[in-house]
């Protein structure tokens, strides 16, 4: 199967995970799981950022964490911040040389002398972001890191959850129950990726 078509697979089950009726922190863990089983990553994670900027929600394969732990062991604040600073994609080669992440160096990502990539977007909805979407993969020399359509493929998936994080706060804020309208955020993408000229600028470290 052509990678494109692995890609598309992907956007297909994530946006089913994402119209599933499950607490938001659930949905999360559950995309980043799908993730890992459609690009040859070793972790990801999405960090759900409250009001006042803090990490509010971190989900990981199979761990959706709570608020109090969100920002430990999984990604630098640093690069929280300059993700969301920038609004752009980011790319690190190898974390193991980067300012950004010297405060990890003791954490498994960082450990030893493989190089490790990282590709990090914004989650954003209606041009607020909401969040970070990141992967971390072993680079070696048969494997090109990152591709244009990892980054393309990435940013596709933050906006769906952008949108669905979104649709989450306001069903909660008007106390109304999650049924059926998450299945907006997939034809919003469809409509976004038909529009000419919007593919973000990505910052390579």
């Amino acid at each position: 199967m052509r990678q494109a078509d692995i890609l598309l697979s992907g956007i297909y089950e994530i946006s089913k995970v994402l119209t599933a009726h499950a607490r938001l922190e659930i949905t999360l863990a559950n995309v980043v799981n799908i993730l890992s089983s459609f690009l040859q990553i070793r972790h990801g994670a999405i960090v759900v950022l409250a009001a006042e900027g803090q990490p509010e929600i971190t989900a990981t394969a199979d761990i959706p964490r709570p608020s109090q732990s969100a920002d430990r062991g999984v990604i630098p604040k640093a690069v929280i911040d300059h993700i969301v600073t920038t609004g752009a994609p980011f790319v690190i080669k190898d974390v193991g040389k980067s300012e950004l992440f010297q405060a990890d160096l003791q954490t498994s990502r960082s450990s030893g002398t493989v190089p490790i990539a990282f590709i990090g977007v914004p989650v954003k909805a209606e041009k607020k972001i909401l969040g970070t979407l990141s992967i971390d993969r072993v680079r070696n020399g048969t494997t090109i890191f990152p591709s244009d359509e990892d980054v393309c493929f990435l940013t596709m998936v933050a906006n769906l959850v952008g949108r669905t994080i979104q649709l989450h706060r306001i069903l909660n804020l008007n106390g109304q129950p999650l049924i059926g309208e998450q299945q907006k955020p997939e034809k919003s993408l469809i409509a976004e990726r038909s529009a000419p000229g919007r593919h973000p600028h990505v910052q390579i470290d």
